[in-house]
């Protein structure tokens, strides 16, 4: 359950870690370069004991950044690689549990576990396949997740990357609508269309596999509301009624920020560089003189602060 890919013990190599049915994390060591040359598996251990989370371990040993590169995990920031597992329980049990390094990144070491809380609570999602991403683009480290409903559940960091805090989780949306695929929701975040915004992969129990793009589909819900602390951009109309798309920008700090604009499927449709920008509020002009009436998104991307906003054209 929940693969990695990950140099586990810094030697250059690309490692494999993957959870099990029994609640085991087992660890693949790759002795060559080569597709095949990975030793038999062995399990994790915390304390000279084999973690066992007791029922479908889902290990999370990666950060992925918002731009869809890989990391080795370090979750509070001390240059040692950390773990992460999530577990499945429907008694009400905590099912994320924290493994900090007290070893080496040649020889991890790991102590006792403490539970990741959110809202002040130890975090209990069933059947729970986490993922450590940046999926706002503010550079922190978020968690997503897959579970037994079906849906994504997005638990924002507003703390720091050394000190992680958690509020309650959201369930993530695509075009507005909460995502919910069957049962048994399993996911994998990657930038699938190369724009430099992570996707999210998922699959379920009757094995289908759906895409879903990325900030604009599955962000927008949570910073669209009015005097949110994300809300950079204010739309000027909206509806808007022709080509011309004006927007607002307030810029907290100085930072280089890009501004784009995707259609209902994801697909970026206007890119502007509006390079680095003062403190400040700014007015900028999409001109798309060929848009059709329909749902789109505006986002701006910057590198400390990031914000998408719904608008709606009509003709």
């Amino acid at each position: 359950m929940n693969p990695q890919v990950v140099d586990w013990n810094n030697d250059g190599l690309e490692d494999f870690m993957l959870g099990d049915m029994d609640g085991y994390v087992n660890f693949f060591q790759r002795y060559d370069d080569g597709i095949y040359d990975l030793q038999a598996s062995v399990h994790i251990q915390a304390m000279g004991v084999d973690i066992d989370v007791e029922h479908m371990a889902g290990p999370a040993c990666v950060f992925t950044a918002f731009d869809g590169t890989r990391t080795r995990l370090d979750w509070n920031e001390d240059g040692l690689g950390d773990l992460v597992v999530g577990a499945w329980s429907l008694t009400g049990s905590p099912t994320l549990r924290l493994y900090l390094n007290s070893g080496s990144n040649e020889n991890p070491e790991f102590d006792y576990y403490s539970f990741i809380k959110a809202a002040g609570e130890d975090i209990h999602v069933s059947r729970l396949n986490p993922h450590i991403v940046d999926l706002d683009g503010d550079g922190k480290k978020d968690i997503i997740v897959g579970n037994h409903h079906g849906d994504i559940l997005f638990f924002q960091n507003i703390g720091t990357n050394s000190n992680p805090v958690f509020p309650q989780e959201v369930g993530l949306c695509s075009c507005g609508v909460p995502i919910d695929i069957n049962t048994g929701s399993k996911i994998w975040p990657e930038d699938m269309n190369g724009d430099g915004i992570l996707d999210i992969l998922a699959s379920d129990y009757d094995g289908l596999v759906y895409v879903f793009p990325g900030l604009p589909q599955t962000f927008i819900e949570n910073n669209e509301a009015e005097g949110s602390q994300t809300s950079l951009i204010r739309m000027l109309s909206s509806p808007v009624s022709g080509g011309n798309i004006e927007v607002s920008l307030s810029i907290p700090s100085r930072q280089s920020f890009v501004l784009r604009m995707f259609d209902s499927s994801g697909r970026v449709i206007y890119s502007s560089d509006l390079g680095l920008l003062e403190p400040g509020v700014y007015s900028q002009t999409i001109n798309m003189p060929e848009i059709t009436s329909g749902v789109y998104f505006v986002s701006i991307q910057g590198e400390l602060d990031s914000c998408c906003r719904k608008v709606t054209v009509l003709h």
